[in-house]
């Protein structure tokens, strides 16, 4: 299983605020590595084996580890997105 989280650091320093969605992000101060808002819902906690990929862009390939955890000893050849936004998730990966 693999965790892709949206996180930013403390005044989102970085964040292209190209959508209305990041603009959102930064004036709540939401989203925050360590705080509350960034944390996975109750019952979506990785499990022992999981691997988990934090990201700060739309494009969840972009900058992240996210190919290294696809490809880490897995024979599967199936990959099921889930999630906001899922339409954006893979525009510039195609495997």
């Amino acid at each position: 299983m693999i965790h892709v989280w949206y996180i930013v650091e403390e005044g989102a320093p970085g964040l292209k605020l190209n959508a209305p969605l990041f603009e959102g992000v930064k004036d709540a101060n939401a989203l925050v590595r360590g705080t509350w808002g960034a944390a996975p819902a109750d019952g979506l906690e990785p499990q022992d084996g999981d691997f988990v990929v934090e990201k700060m862009r739309m494009n969840a390939w972009q900058d992240t580890r996210l190919e290294i955890a696809r490809c880490a000893g897995s024979a599967s050849t199936t990959l099921i997105v889930t999630g906001a936004w899922t339409n954006m998730s893979d525009r510039a990966h195609r495997p």
